[in-house]
């Protein structure tokens, strides 16, 4: 079975599948026939794209109390990625699945549209899916099970959304901070230079 590490977000979405990346491994067995989901923190291997259908987010989220799912965005655009993961998976072994160095949170409404909303880069050791857990339950979600059912809805993102690669929004605001206060400054410039210019030649 081959395998492609995935350089960047991918965005694939059909009706009701969305891009969906498990990581998978066979299992040996009598006729070498048998595939199992194996977590993020079990393994170190590239991960396998393949289509989120009903039935294979079903047959995750049964085979383990432990086991949901979070939505990664790309840090430009609105392209996402559907994630399995555990309660115990941790920042470190997404990023070091993907090859991304930070994921990072956002509270309030949507990235790529708003500029007045809070922004965390995760530390190594946090885990994505109980901070979810959490966002949830504080909304009204009341089981863990409803927690991890709706976890990669894509109608979240305009309360919470993690999404990893190199954060550039924030670069771009403080570029477009600094033009608008040199801006600003051009402004009280020339207001001073024909003030003076006015007040001279009228009074001299």
């Amino acid at each position: 079975m081959s395998s492609k590490t995935i350089p960047e977000i991918p965005s694939k979405s059909t009706g009701t599948e969305s891009a969906y990346a498990t990581i998978s491994r066979r299992k040996k067995t009598v006729d070498d026939s048998t595939t199992k989901f194996a977590t993020l923190t079990r393994t170190r291997k590239p991960t396998k794209l393949e289509r989120l259908t009903s039935n294979r987010k079903r047959e995750w989220l049964e085979s383990g109390a432990e086991n949901g799912f979070i939505r990664l965005y790309a840090p430009t655009g609105l392209r996402s990625l559907i994630y399995p993961v555990t309660l115990q998976t941790t920042v470190q072994d997404i990023c070091s699945i993907l090859g991304f160095e930070s994921l990072y949170l956002q509270i309030g409404g949507c990235k790529i549209r708003q500029v007045i909303n809070l922004i965390f880069n995760l530390a190594a050791g946090e885990y994505p899916l109980q901070l979810q857990n959490e966002f949830l339950s504080n909304i009204g979600y009341e089981t863990q099970s409803e927690c991890m059912v709706v976890g990669d809805a894509t109608h979240l993102t305009h309360l919470f959304c993690f999404f990893i690669g190199k954060f550039i929004i924030v670069v771009t605001i403080i570029i477009i901070i600094i033009i608008i206060i040199n801006y600003q400054l051009l402004l009280l410039i020339i207001y001073y230079y024909y003030h003076y210019h006015y007040y001279y030649h009228h009074y001299y």
